[in-house]
């Protein structure tokens, strides 16, 4: 494992955030942004441990945070916010709950695709203002290959401290590089190293973080509550119309676009059952359209 960052001696051994927050800092501070992605099942309490680590950070780069200006929770709304944004501050930080991987887009291809277009919005717009997007979903590999090779940062949910009212995380740099043995490019992880007090070298391999200030961890599950009830009523409505037919219109302009099978089934997430429904359809469409 090569060793690219080395912190500063910290005040203590670190199970805290100090180790990555220096690595952040190091980013804003040579002129890049900070994409980072917290991984988890539901109860890990990586939705919390994002907030908390987005406030320590507005704290550190002097920006403001708030629920209602700087967390959304469907990728419309933090598009806009990155857009709307005028606060032009380095480390101005976004956060994008996701809520269920599925429920912030309504299926696994278009979730993955709205990934994409978020990461290249954010990319373009924060290319000279320096800024931190942090991003929470169960696996990193609900990401597509593209979105993955743009994060910067990775923390896997390791386990929850009930009593002391903490959770840890596994935190990973993260790199892509062509593998040549493969003969593609593959994402690998690798934990930061900081030096002690005694001039060791060590690797830091756990994250410990606290809840958020009790203002933001109760406005945040104020408004989650409202974007849940407003998803589930919206889920109501759309069940039995649109929400099916759009995704097989997608797969059908990608095959009339002379795109591969196999390209599409990576791209998408799709069974091969269901390509092959699409496909057949599409093939039916194009003899109606011959005879007429």
């Amino acid at each position: 494992m090569r060793l690219q960052f080395v912190a500063a001696k910290p005040k203590k051994e670190p199970v805290y955030n100090e180790i990555v927050h220096e690595y952040v800092k190091n980013r804003i501070d040579r002129n890049k942004n900070f994409i980072g992605i917290f991984t988890g099942g539901t109860g890990s309490g990586k939705s919390f441990a994002t907030i908390r680590f987005a406030f320590e950070l507005s704290k550190i780069f002097d920006t403001p945070f708030t629920i209602d200006n700087n967390v959304a929770f469907d990728f419309k709304d933090l598009l806009r916010k990155i857009h709307d944004n005028k606060v032009n501050k380095p480390g101005y930080c976004y956060v994008f709950e996701e809520v269920g991987a599925v429920g912030s887009g309504g299926s696994s291809m278009e979730w993955q695709s709205q990934a994409n277009a978020v990461f290249q919005s954010f990319l373009q717009t924060s290319r000279c203002l320096n800024q931190i997007l942090l991003f929470n979903c169960p696996s990193f590999y609900d990401l597509s290959f593209k979105a993955r090779k743009l994060c910067h940062f990775k923390w896997e949910a390791d386990h929850i401290d009930i009593h002391r009212k903490v959770s840890y995380f596994l935190p990973f740099r993260l790199e892509s590089k062509e593998n040549k043995k493969l003969n593609k490019e593959k994402t690998y992880f690798f934990y930061l190293r900081y030096r002690t007090s005694n001039n060791l070298v060590k690797k830091f391999n756990k994250q410990m973080f606290r809840l958020p200030p009790k203002h933001l961890l109760e406005k945040y599950k104020e408004v989650k509550d409202d974007f849940v009830q407003e998803q589930i009523q919206g889920y109501l409505k759309d069940k039995e119309s649109k929400k099916y037919d759009k995704i097989a219109a997608i797969i059908e302009r990608m095959i009339r676009n002379h795109l591969g099978r196999d390209e599409i089934l990576e791209m998408t997430g799709i069974s091969r059952r269901y390509y092959y429904l699409i496909n057949k359809n599409v093939q039916e469409k194009r003899m109606e359209e011959a005879k007429s």
